[in-house]
């Protein structure tokens, strides 16, 4: 079973274009998928990743 994830773009939420769109995104959607910060596999947390990753989570909590 194939779960689509919307992008920020697809909900009309803008990258600042002081962050990296790519680092955003995968941030976005690790919130959306539900895993955390401290998830094997993202060795590196950068800005643009963890401002991505508030954004998915307060996206989540809208959808509650």
């Amino acid at each position: 079973m194939s779960t689509h994830y919307p992008t920020p773009q697809e909900l009309g939420i803008r990258t600042p274009f002081y962050l990296s769109a790519k680092d955003f995104e995968m941030g976005f959607l690790q919130a959306l998928k539900g895993k955390s910060l401290n998830s094997k596999g993202e060795s590196e947390l950068n800005w643009s990743f963890t401002s991505g990753y508030k954004m998915g989570t307060i996206v989540l909590n809208e959808w509650d």
